[in-house]
């Protein structure tokens, strides 16, 4: 959904600007309205997309425009870099351009510079590349560019994607093992093969096994990336998958973990709460903890303290509740967020681990039992064929 920018003046009749989501400029309007403001003026995206730019930044970015989390903390990190050691916008975003090796992220960077040197704000290339920057980030970097803090915003968004690389990475190393298994379940039903028939019937096997595995795989992904386009399948999906024993627990921490480390950084970025608890909600991963929390916006605004709204929802953990309500009476609540972020990151990894491990498990038993029957089913086929012929 495209972003347009508003300028408005507050009840105190002070001139404020932002940025709202929203389908065309009427309902722009009517939301800008709706935080209590009187609208000057809404501007428009800076440059809309045709069709296929729309599929290839949305349905098909995971193909066209595949940014991992590593490259994007070091291209936070560097944009800030340059910013702090004196540069220009225009120079920064053209040195950005040249040295980023991710194609994708040297495309954004190329994009802002020629925003900057049109005088127009660099946030709104974001808009763009929605499955590259996610709500909580463009929120981040527009506030920052508003109050003459991006070098800040910058930062703290290299921070958070540090971090979740960090976490990213600890579950593959988890992981691997089951990886491994399943690699070999590929394999070493197809041993009989090269004993048999020589390595030529082996690589046949092989190769036939591994197309119809990569076939299905991509059926699959393909499907799942068309459902989940519909906001109401991907509700309904995450909240069975938040009622699931154990994995029910983990996907749970780990949304807790997003959602308070996204909305502590927001809120000492100075983002208003209203887009914050969006965009928050939006960085959490999970669409269902992101509609409960969704509705209760206006009820923020009406002064409704926010570890009410956690405990109205029935999403949050009741310690993650009770520190966010210490927080509000301290007057400190981005860093106890940021304390709820960091208990829930370590308890999502202990249980990915304990999860990896029982999986890894499984998956052992699942291809020995799959070997051992591929193993019978193939003996007992030969010998049934040997004595038939000795009968005859």
């Amino acid at each position: 959904m495209p972003r347009y920018r508003y300028e408005a003046l507050d009840q105190q009749g002070r001139p404020v600007q932002g940025a709202v989501a929203a389908p065309d400029p009427e309902t722009a309007q009517h939301r800008a309205a709706g935080l209590g403001l009187k609208v000057l003026r809404v501007i428009g995206p800076a440059r809309g997309l045709k069709w296929h730019q729309h599929l290839a930044r949305g349905y098909f970015s995971f193909i066209f425009h595949r940014v991992n989390t590593k490259a994007l903390a070091v291209w936070y990190r560097s944009f800030g870099f340059l910013l702090g050691s004196g540069m220009g916008m225009v120079e920064a975003t053209e040195t950005m351009a040249r040295r980023t090796r991710n194609h994708t992220l040297s495309q954004v960077s190329t994009e802002m510079g020629a925003e900057a040197q049109a005088g127009r704000p660099v946030a709104g290339v974001m808009d763009r590349y929605p499955s590259v920057f996610p709500e909580f980030a463009r929120a981040v970097l527009e506030t920052g560019q508003e109050s003459g803090l991006l070098e800040q915003s910058l930062s703290r968004l290299a921070d958070y994607y540090d971090q979740l690389y960090e976490l990213q990475q600890a579950f593959r190393i988890e992981t691997f093992y089951p990886k491994l298994v399943l690699l070999a379940y590929l394999v070493i039903p197809l041993v009989p093969n090269l004993v048999l028939g020589g390595v030529e019937e082996f690589l046949r096997g092989l190769w036939g096994r591994s197309w119809e595995m990569a076939a299905g795989i991509a059926t699959l992904w393909l499907g799942w990336r068309f459902l989940i386009q519909f906001r109401h399948f991907r509700q309904g999906f995450d909240r069975v998958k938040l009622s699931l024993p154990w994995f029910g627990g983990t996907a749970r921490r780990t949304a807790v973990a997003r959602w308070a480390r996204a909305m502590a950084m927001l809120l000492q970025a100075g983002v208003p709460i209203r887009r914050s608890m969006e965009a928050a909600g939006a960085a959490c991963g999970n669409a269902a903890i992101q509609h409960s929390v969704g509705m209760r916006i206006a009820e923020v605004l009406g002064g409704t303290p926010l570890s009410q709204i956690m405990t109205e929802s029935r999403d949050f953990p009741d310690q993650a509740v009770d520190m966010v309500a210490t927080g509000e009476r301290t007057g400190d609540t981005p860093e106890m967020l940021e304390r709820v972020a960091g208990y829930y990151e370590l308890e999502a990894v202990t249980a990915s681990k304990q999860t990896a491990v029982s999986v890894g498990v499984l998956a052992f038993l699942l291809v020995a039992v799959l070997v051992g029957y591929y193993v019978i089913s193939f003996w007992t086929g030969y010998y049934s064929k040997l004595f038939g012929s000795l009968e005859l």
